[in-house]
C-alpha cells in the first residue's frame, strides 16, 4: 500500500515468463477534515449519510472534496433542550405548568415549556395528589351550634357548609344540616293570665321572687295567677331547656314592678293607640304582631314626658310589650 507521493517500481511476469518492470509515478491527493459545532432544539440530519441526530455528542460524516477525495466532517452537536425535575403536592387536582393538563392522580408526569433559547424545556413532576373529602353532619342543638372550624355559630335551622383540614392536609367540606331549637322567651300578660308561646313539649311555671320555686301543677303554656308576684316559665323542646324572663303580675292585672304602671288605650282601637304610665323612664315599648314581628318601637330612654301614640295600619290583635331592665310586660290590643 502506497501512502505518499513518489515513483515506485513493481515487477510482474510477462507472457514469456520473464520479469516485466513497471514504473509508477504516484501522487497522493490530500484528504480534508474539519469540525463543525451545531446547536439543535429537536434534531438535525447529517447531509452525506442522511442520518438524524437527536441528542448531544460527536458525530462524523464523510463528503467528497473538490479533488475527489474524502472530506471528513466532525460534528459537535449540542442539544439546547433543557430538563427539570421536581416534586409537588396537590389537593384534588393539579394543573400542569403549561396549563395543558389537569392531573387528579399521583404519579410521575411530564410537561413541556419553552426555555429562554426557544427550545423545549421538559419537566418531570413527581406528583402526590391527595383527596378533598366531604361529609354530611346532622346536628340537633339548643339555641346555637359552633361549626367544626370554630369560625362561626349557627343560630337558625337550615343547611350550612364549613371547611376544615382533613388527615391529608386538604379541605374537608362539611355539609351541616342543623336543627336549632330556640325558644320565644316573651310572656304575654293579660290581666291575671300569663301566656307562653305554644307548641313546646313541656312547661313548668316558676316563682322568680321565691328562688324560682316551681308552681305546683302548673305545666301548661298558660298560667292563671292567683297570687301577685314575679313569674317565669321553663320550657322544654327536643331535649333543650330555657327559661323566660320574669314578669310581674299584680292584682287586677296592673303592673307594679319597679313602681311602673303601663296602660294602653283605647282598646279596642280604630288604629291609633296611646301609651301612658308612670316611671317609664329608660324603657321602651315594642309593638308586635301575633307572629312576633316588630312593627314599631316607642322609646322612653330619654325620659317620659306624657302619653305617646302609635298608628297601626293593620287590623287584628297585636301586643304592646313594655321592656325595662330585665322585666317585660305585654298587653294585647285589638285594632278594628
Amino acid at each position: 500500500m502506497v501512502t505518499e507521493s513518489g515513483v515506485f517500481v513493481d515487477t510482474l511476469s510477462n507472457y514469456l515468463g520473464c520479469d516485466s518492470l513497471m514504473f509508477f509515478n504516484i501522487e497522493i491527493l490530500p484528504q480534508s477534515e474539519r469540525e463543525i459545532e451545531l446547536e439543535i432544539c429537536d434534531s438535525v440530519m447529517l447531509p452525506a449519510s442522511g442520518s438524524w441526530i437527536f441528542q448531544s455528542g460527536l458525530y462524523a460524516d464523510t463528503l467528497v472534496n473538490f479533488m475527489g477525495c474524502d472530506s471528513v466532517v466532525n460534528y459537535k452537536v449540542k442539544s439546547l433542550v433543557s430538563r427539570a425535575f421536581y416534586q409537588d403536592y396537590a389537593c384534588g387536582t393539579y394543573e400542569s405548568p403549561s396549563g395543558k393538563y389537569i392531573w387528579d392522580q399521583s404519579g410521575v408526569w411530564y410537561d413541556t415549556l419553552v426555555n429562554y433559547r426557544g427550545c423545549d424545556s421538559i419537566i418531570q413532576i413527581d406528583l402526590q395528589v391527595s383527596p378533598i373529602t366531604d361529609t354530611t353532619l346532622r346536628i340537633d342543638a339548643c339555641r346555637s351550634y359552633r361549626a367544626p372550624s370554630r369560625r362561626f355559630y349557627i343560630t337558625e335551622s337550615g343547611t350550612y357548609y364549613d371547611t376544615i383540614m382533613n388527615a391529608f392536609g386538604c379541605d374537608s367540606i362539611i355539609k351541616i344540616i342543623a336543627n336549632i331549637t330556640k325558644f320565644n322567651k316573651a310572656l304575654i300578660s293579660a290581666s291575671d293570665t300569663l301566656r307562653a308561646t305554644e307548641g313546646y313539649f313541656g312547661y313548668q311555671w316558676l316563682r322568680c321572687d321565691k328562688g324560682f320555686l316551681e308552681v305546683a301543677g302548673e305545666m301548661d303554656s298558660e298560667l292563671i295567677v292567683t297570687e301577685p308576684g314575679n313569674y317565669s316559665v321553663r320550657m322544654e323542646m327536643n331535649g333543650c331547656l330555657d327559661t323566660s324572663e320574669c314578669v310581674n303580675v299584680a292584682q287586677n292585672g296592673v303592673s307594679v314592678f319597679q313602681n311602673v304602671t303601663f296602660n294602653v288605650y283605647p282598646n279596642p282601637s280604630g288604629g291609633r293607640v296611646f301609651v301612658s304610665g308612670e316611671n317609664l323612664d329608660a324603657s321602651y315599648v315594642e309593638i308586635r304582631d301575633l307572629q312576633g314581628r316588630i312593627l314599631e318601637v316607642i322609646s322612653f330612654m330619654n325620659g317620659y314626658f306624657g302619653p305617646e301614640y302609635v298608628d297601626i295600619n293593620q287590623k287584628g290583635w297585636f301586643y304592646m310589650i313594655l321592656i325595662k331592665d330585665k322585666y317585660r310586660e305585654a298587653l294585647p290590643v285589638l285594632i278594628e
